[in-house]
């Protein structure tokens, strides 16, 4: 199973304390407040890094990330064209792999998330990120079914929320390459997120994981 520690902090040194020596990482630039030199800083500090922004700066991001080596840039899928098409190419150019990610605020239905995925390896997207989010059990299981039509270790499909917590486990079941983590109890950069070690006791409790 891989553990891929989602980071959110925004001070420079603590954050460089937390990435260090960690097999996988994902860099919120967004939500870490990270200049484009600063991200620079950072690769190189994990094994393996994924870079992700949800900002106006999102551009310079990812061309930064992708000049310094990252293992992987998670670009949102309705990114304009214009924009997306060269940042592909510079990756490819690289070596850096691609994930193009959709997230939705609600569970739309299975056919619309797999032609979501489908428009993702459409653009060679080394893995497709496809989110939901849910209010019951059964919308959580939903993007679940992705796995069954889909290569299993090309995709991350599972649902946020609380309600969709259980999703994140399943998820690693069905063939997920890795699944986010929480670096502490607290510091989640999404609801329903756990930490290694919440996953860890509910292997113990009987979660073949």
């Amino acid at each position: 199973m891989e553990y891929c520690k989602s980071i959110a902090e925004r001070d420079i040194q603590r954050a460089s304390r937390m990435i260090s020596g960690e097999p996988l990482v994902e860099l919120r630039a967004d939500l870490m407040g990270l200049a484009a030199e600063e991200l620079k800083g950072l690769i190189g500090l994990a094994d393996t890094e994924i870079v992700t922004c949800h900002s106006a700066e999102a551009e310079h991001i990812y061309l930064a990330a992708i000049e310094a080596g990252a293992w992987a840039v998670d670009i949102e899928l309705d990114t304009p064209e214009a924009v997306l098409l060269p940042l592909l190419k510079a990756a490819r150019e690289r070596g850096v792999r691609v994930i193009l990610s959709h997230h939705f605020d609600h569970t739309p239905s299975p056919e619309h998330l797999k032609e979501m995925a489908k428009r993702a390896f459409t653009h060679h997207a080394d893995i497709a990120k496809i989110i939901t989010t849910a209010t019951t059990t059964a919308e959580a299981i939903i993007p679940l079914q992705l796995y069954y039509d889909l290569p299993a270790e090309r995709l991350i499909a599972f649902a946020m929320g609380r309600e969709g917590a259980f999703s994140r486990r399943l998820s690693l079941l069905l063939g997920a390459p890795y699944t986010y983590v929480a670096p502490t109890e607290g510091a989640a950069t999404a609801e329903g997120q756990p930490t290694r070690a919440e996953l860890q006791a509910l292997s113990e409790e009987g979660f073949d994981l």
